[in-house]
């Protein structure tokens, strides 16, 4: 992340091209990129004109900036869920309440470590 402190832009990098993303991808960046926000405003006092993300993986120069919508009230309730998050890590609170989707454990590292635990059911092929 990077912040602009001339024009008051958060500008986060990822190392891929555009496109390879659904929608649900997308809303995780912009989510990402409001918390980064939140964090901001709290900690020094100052609004992010711009969200943006920069797509290195992108051959042409102008298809590798996306900007998002700044919205107080999206980055007021990105603020409240990782103030939230760091509650419950402070507080060493770390159940699951819900297991993500099938696909995202098949592909997660700690898959057999919450097999062990029973907070998963794999089958032996995808452990």
């Amino acid at each position: 992340m990077v912040l602009d402190k001339r024009a008051h832009e958060l500008n986060e990098g990822k190392i891929r091209k555009m496109f390879n993303f659904n929608f649900r991808h997308l809303l995780g960046f912009y989510k990402q990129l409001c918390i980064y926000a939140h964090i901001l405003e709290r900690r020094y006092d100052r609004k992010a004109e711009r969200l943006l993300l920069y797509w290195t993986g992108e051959p042409m120069r102008e298809d590798a900036l996306m900007e998002f919508p700044y919205s107080p009230a999206i980055v007021d309730k990105a603020g409240i869920y990782f103030d939230q998050v760091v509650a419950q890590i402070l507080n060493k609170d770390y159940a699951m309440h819900k297991a993500p989707e099938h696909k995202v454990c098949k592909e997660c590292d700690l898959r057999i470590y919450c097999g062990r635990e029973g907070t998963i059911t794999l089958a032996k092929e995808e452990i």
